[in-house]
């Protein structure tokens, strides 16, 4: 988990940043990004996006572009290979039709647009889940995946190697990890230290 590690897009120039996602973006605080795990089938990765934007869009919320995420596998292994996701991320701004805190309007943004993609891959409670939301905030991107602590910026180089990243925790819980029940979940809880500090898993 990466918090506020809007650095990335914004210690650039607005128009390198504009190159780098092909879009514009807001002040930070002013939108949100969303991790996702993907099915490598480009129709049913399509088609989920195409369900989560029709959510969004419902609640006022408008999607300013997606970004494919650049990943190194190089040093992954087998299982890991064999069940490794596209990664994308979406930009959203606020709702405009909620005079509520930007985070619980993504939350609940979260919870519905769930329920819908699910619906509409037919992806059954207990099953394989190939459409898999890391994380959706105006605060931290989760970077995560079936990886080693050690692994893990090696695997997403392009964005934690960056030179305008400015920093990230990657621990791993004792459990078998998978891609999407990697730590930590998709409800974004983490561990809270004493002194206003925070841990957060990866």
């Amino acid at each position: 988990m990466v918090p506020a590690s809007w650095s990335l897009y914004h210690m650039t120039s607005s128009k390198r940043s504009q190159r780098m996602l092909g879009f514009e973006l807001p002040p930070p605080g002013e939108y949100a990004v969303g991790m996702f795990f993907m099915p490598t089938d480009e129709k049913r990765r399509e088609k989920g996006k195409a369900e989560f934007k029709k959510v969004a869009e419902s609640l006022g919320h408008v999607i300013l572009g997606w970004r494919l995420v650049p990943t190194n596998n190089s040093d992954l292994g087998e299982s890991a290979l064999e069940t490794e996701p596209v990664i994308e991320q979406v930009f959203i701004t606020k709702s405009s039709r909620s005079d509520a805190e930007f985070e619980q309007q993504l939350y609940i943004l979260r919870r519905l647009s769930i329920t819908s993609v699910r619906a509409s891959l037919n992806i059954k409670r207990g099953g394989e889940r190939d459409f898999y939301m890391c994380s959706l905030s105006s605060r931290t991107i989760v970077y995560k995946g079936q990886l080693k602590p050690s692994q893990l910026k090696g695997y997403y180089y392009a964005n934690l190697g960056h030179e305008n990243f400015m920093s990230y925790m990657a621990l791993s819980p004792a459990a078998v990890l998978l891609w999407p029940t990697a730590m930590p979940d998709s409800s974004g809880c983490d561990l809270r230290l004493g002194g206003g500090k925070e841990m957060c898993l990866v």
